[in-house]
């Protein structure tokens, strides 16, 4: 990522049909806390599930799991200080960086989603997943920059960050 300054591992599942030779197009859930020992794996096997002809719950899509390198950083907006985490019940120093959600974003946006939609055949219908810290992202998400996804499915956000602001 030329945004965020490092290299990121991206894990994808496509749908069992899929080809790149045909018109088909696939809508793609996002998946922030997506490494291969986080939830990439539990992820793709309920879309697989539930995407099989007997089932049909939900449109064959394609999966794309972000791999965390950074979390605490990553996923926090800035705050002007962390007064308020000792109330949460963390130690100041449990965070030594913070506040960069505004970069992510912006990997996510203008980096991580026009790759997917060129190189994979994605159509507009994006779904975003995030739980606990990548919950407070995916509010964040919701809230600034709402277009840059259909579906929200938030988990237990984080809320209580930076002194509950985003409520």
């Amino acid at each position: 990522s030329d945004i965020l300054k490092e290299d990121r591992n991206i894990n994808i599942y496509l749908p069992e049909e899929f080809n790149p030779a045909d018109a088909t197009k696939y809508p793609v859930i996002y998946i922030l806390d997506g490494g291969v020992e986080e939830d990439f794996f539990h992820i793709a096997g309920i879309v697989r599930y539930n995407t099989q002809p007997w089932v049909e719950r939900f449109p064959r899509s394609i999966v794309v799991g972000i791999e965390n390198t950074n979390r605490r950083r990553d996923f926090t907006y800035a705050v002007p200080d962390l007064n308020f985490l000792e109330k949460e019940g963390f130690k100041k120093e449990s965070f030594p960086q913070y506040g960069g959600s505004e970069k992510y974003i912006s990997f996510l946006k203008n980096e991580l989603q026009p790759y997917i939609e060129k190189k994979y055949k994605a159509n507009s219908d994006r779904t975003i997943i995030g739980e606990s810290l990548a919950g407070l992202m995916s509010t964040e998400i919701l809230l600034k920059e709402p277009e840059m996804f259909n579906q929200y499915i938030i988990i237990s956000p984080s809320l209580w960050w930076g002194g509950e602001k985003l409520l």
